[in-house]
């Protein structure tokens, strides 16, 4: 179980190792990414996989970052890095995007994501999304469940998560969402979780 680059890791660890029985992914990524997003407008920041296998980089997709938008970010105007994700996918190499893609469907085990509407540090919900296509398509043998949670905000997912008076939770940054929101979504997805797992592992 993990959230954000926590889910990614989990789905990515997951495929490689069939001893897991279940995996749960909050506000998931679909592909490897570059290294932490938070990291990328400084001056010292070069590029890197967030990934290693054996001490190698794995394929990853790279951050495509105008001159304008760094300095936005450095200001502490810039609304939301959704955009950032797309335009990378978008533009990245096909070859690479397919190299960089999770393997999800060698996960040994059923799958719950889980994804907000108004996540801002990235597009989760359209990542959890592609996930359930390339399992559909690769007629994946176990339940794939994707809640979402509507106006929840990247950290819409986390239960029992203090969101009164948070400002911005992510270093800062913007994470999208409402404290009401994020907070009713925390209760749904813990409640989904424990559920899902039950249900899964109870045997």
């Amino acid at each position: 179980m993990g959230g954000s680059k926590g889910g990614e890791a989990a789905l990515l660890v997951a495929s490689r190792n069939s001893a897991f029985r279940t995996v749960v992914a909050m506000t998931p990524a679909a592909h490897i990414w570059e290294g932490h997003t938070l990291r990328f407008f400084s001056p010292e920041y070069k590029p890197v996989s967030s990934w290693s296998l054996d001490g190698q980089p794995l394929p990853h997709i790279i951050f495509k970052v105008t001159p304008e938008e760094k300095e936005l970010e450095r200001k502490g105007e810039l609304e939301s890095y959704v955009n950032f994700f797309r335009k990378s996918l978008a533009q990245a190499d096909p070859a690479i995007v397919q190299k960089a893609a999770i393997p999800v469907e060698k996960i040994a085990g059923p799958i719950l994501l889980i994804s907000g509407t108004d996540d801002q540090i990235w597009p989760a919900g359209e990542f959890c999304a592609a996930i359930v296509g390339r399992l559909k398509a690769a007629r994946f043998p176990y339940e794939v469940e994707h809640l979402i949670i509507e106006k929840g905000g990247h950290s819409s997912c986390l239960p029992f998560l203090i969101t009164a008076n948070r400002g911005l939770l992510i270093d800062g940054d913007p994470a999208g969402g409402s404290p009401q929101e994020d907070a009713r979504g925390g209760y749904r997805s813990w409640a989904e979780t424990i559920a899902f797992l039950h249900r899964h592992l109870d045997r």
